[in-house]
């Protein structure tokens, strides 16, 4: 992991003075926060993006967008409490750690890290556009991948809400919705 310095984007969501949303704008970006969705949305791409204080809850689907470099080695999506709280890594490798088009998933607390888990299904591609949803009960992880296959990843930190979202790597993130 980096340090928050280093990544892009950094959004951290506020509540209104009303209680109901907050609108986050930034150069040629669009980021909507509601109180129980959140949208971001770039034509040009974030790369490492960092979301903190959001709110990501049992019954919600994450929706990802995004496009892999052409080069890419490996890149990230994580879903946790902090940095260093991930309940979910999910770490597409098209050639990274001696590995080749693995998806390996695992979690990291208290600055170590779980039983990694790889899985042979790899529907990603370097230079091609991917869309990734992920729910989640308080016992496991439901990822639907960019070929419809779906996974499942054990919630370890048994938690019916997570605040904090990592993507990280050699991708370009063009959409990020929460509903």
């Amino acid at each position: 992991m980096r340090p928050r310095h280093a990544y892009d984007k950094v959004f951290e969501k506020s509540q209104a003075p009303s209680g109901g949303w907050a609108v986050i704008m930034c150069p040629s970006r669009i980021v909507h926060s509601m109180k129980h969705n959140i949208r971001a949305e770039s034509s040009c791409g974030f790369a490492d993006l960092m979301l903190k204080n959001m709110s990501f809850k049992v019954g919600q689907t994450l929706t990802v967008t995004g496009v892999p470099k052409a080069d890419a080695t490996k890149f990230s999506i994580n879903v946790g409490h902090s940095e260093g709280e991930l309940a979910l890594h999910m770490n597409p490798r098209f050639e990274a750690n001696r590995d080749h088009r693995i998806l390996a998933l695992n979690s990291y607390q208290g600055g170590k890290w779980g039983e990694h888990v790889a899985y042979g299904v790899f529907p990603f591609n370097q230079g091609e556009e991917f869309k990734v949803k992920i729910t989640f009960t308080s016992e496991e992880f439901h990822i639907t991948l960019p070929d419809g296959s779906e996974i499942r990843f054990p919630n370890r930190f048994h938690a019916e809400k997570y605040r904090y979202l990592l993507f990280d790597g050699e991708a370009k993130i063009q959409g990020i919705e929460i509903k």
